[in-house]
């Protein structure tokens, strides 16, 4: 059964492993080599794990594996979102995106922002985020096209007269 728990510095090791993976295994059919390299290399960069640091995160775990995870920090940015290859397409995601929403509202924040990946992007659209650019991105030499994208949360009372 799936469960979704708080993210601890107990979890920031698996967390890079799995983020490494999940680029390199899951993202052939949007991304080349050279981008799926460079991308994966990120999990040994010190930002990585001082992301994992600064802001609040949930992870999913199947029995005893982690198989997931989200992140969202500070200025209601969705840092971090990915799912073990083997886990995909089977509502992980969602669910982890869906928690992490739900925290957003009770906190009372009236938006969320993020930067989509070509293979997260149809999750995040299917949960109301909508584009507001596209852009490139620069990572190692590699060039990356990547979405950036907002979700309304609340609606000011004035605009629903």
């Amino acid at each position: 059964m799936l469960n979704i728990a708080p993210l601890t510095p107990a979890d920031y090791g698996a967390l890079a492993s799995l983020f490494a993976q999940t680029v390199r295994q899951s993202t052939g059919d949007h991304y080349s080599v050279a981008q799926r390299e460079a991308w994966a290399q990120g999990a040994l960069d010190p930002r990585f794990i001082n992301a994992l640091r600064e802001s609040l995160g949930w992870v999913a775990w199947w029995q005893s594996r982690r198989i997931g995870f989200v992140t969202l920090d500070t200025s209601a940015h969705v840092g971090l979102l990915y799912v073990d290859a083997a886990h995909q397409r089977q509502g992980v995601g969602g669910s982890l995106l869906d928690t992490l929403m739900a925290f957003a509202r009770l906190q009372r924040l009236p938006r969320l922002e993020t930067e989509a990946s070509l293979l997260s992007l149809g999750l995040f659209l299917s949960r109301g985020f909508n584009v507001c650019a596209v852009e490139q991105v620069d990572r190692k030499g590699v060039i990356f096209t990547r979405h950036r994208l907002q979700c309304l949360l609340s609606m000011p009372l004035s605009s629903l007269q």
